[in-house]
């Protein structure tokens, strides 16, 4: 778990020696004129909800690391702990004082969590009240207070921990900082976590728009994407070799079998071209009815080979109704500084050359 140096803890102003005025209390919340004076404690609370919502980071695990350091700051506790009910977690102890890992302070967090207790739990001497292992009371003793976190989805729970020789609880200001940085930061983590799920579908929703719904290979706009990104690649130095794939005869099987028989040569092509590349950068697209097209980065094997290499893997597939795959394949290669879109051109053409030679009527069954 992330460990700070032992620091002492932040003094908290007199109350004899500091009554803040409307006017202070104006600069701090903004609030009007004429406001009750505050006292030092509620100005501690204010200046630490302050600092949480200043420095909050957008993503959601940072945001709980920084819930932890402020709370654990405010309060002079030497662990703080946050999970939440789908099993992330944050865990900051201050000086080393406790030997767990990071993991195992947070099943001591979903213990408390799952726990009978709805509310605030404080428990001032752990004696009494144990914490499980690695939080158990050794030669000092150890105070320590559990806050639920009322999230839109589901439950959380913070846990802070004191330890102490001679003890020293958990005061009743410790106490309202902590649960007015709870409330606070209940509603960053709802903040975070729909920007997250919002995120994550946007993220979907552009994956479905470069990808072909049939075969699972980028479609036409993903092939688009990747060559565009390839082409400053090649400008850059790097080389590509370009292939352009055909099913023969799809319309024949469309019209004589079904387009169903038709998907299914489609959806086996796809997946053998998905099997012949390696590399992490190499691409599948579907770019038509019945053409295909491969992006092989880095690729130093001549055009020809890579073209004999692929027939070999296609020839002779059928589908799992007996159809036999037939395939017209053309490659062109792009080297450092070259042309990729006018390999494209070339590698297309190839494969209407191969067309032409390789036509033969295809017989329905």
């Amino acid at each position: 778990m992330p460990r700070e140096a032992p620091s002492p803890r932040r003094p908290v102003p007199s109350l004899l020696a500091m009554r803040v005025t409307s006017q202070h209390l104006h600069h701090v919340t903004g609030s009007g004129l004429g406001a009750a004076p505050v006292t030092a404690g509620q100005v501690a609370v204010l200046a630490a909800v302050n600092e949480l919502f200043e420095g909050a980071p957008s993503a959601l695990g940072d945001l709980l690391q920084h819930l932890c350091r402020t709370a654990a700051a405010a309060t002079g506790c030497d662990l703080a702990a946050v999970r939440l009910h789908h099993g992330q977690f944050a865990v900051l102890q201050r000086g080393g004082v406790f030997a767990g890992s990071g993991d195992e302070v947070a099943a001591v967090v979903q213990h408390v969590l799952d726990g009978p207790e709805r509310g605030v739990l404080l428990v001032q001497d752990a004696v009494t009240r144990p914490l499980p292992p690695p939080l158990v009371p050794m030669d000092t003793a150890i105070s320590y207070l559990a806050l639920p976190l009322a999230l839109d989805e589901g439950q959380g729970c913070l846990l802070l921990v004191r330890v102490a020789d001679p003890p020293l609880g958990l005061t009743d200001l410790d106490v309202a900082l902590a649960t007015r940085l709870a409330d606070a930061a209940r509603r960053l983590i709802d903040a975070a976590s729909a920007r997250e799920r919002l995120e994550v579908s946007l993220s979907s929703s552009r994956e479905h728009a470069v990808r072909d719904p049939l075969t699972g290979v980028a479609n036409r706009r993903g092939w688009d994407e990747t060559i565009a990104h390839a082409t400053r690649a090649v400008a850059a130095g790097e080389q590509y070799t370009v292939v352009a794939v055909d099913v023969d005869e799809l319309k024949a099987v469309n019209d004589s079998l079904g387009h169903s028989s038709g998907d299914e040569l489609i959806i086996a092509c796809a997946q053998t071209l998905r099997g012949a590349v390696r590399g992490a950068r190499d691409v599948v697209a579907r770019l038509g009815g019945d053409e295909f097209g491969l992006l092989l980065a880095g690729s130093g094997t001549p055009a020809h080979l890579i073209t004999h290499r692929l027939r070999s893997s296609l020839d002779g597939l059928r589908t799992p109704s007996g159809i036999a795959l037939r395939t017209s394949i053309g490659a062109a290669s792009c080297p450092p500084f070259g042309s990729l879109p006018d390999a494209v051109r070339r590698a297309d053409a190839a494969m209407y050359v191969d067309k032409r030679a390789r036509r033969v009527p295809r017989v329905p069954r």
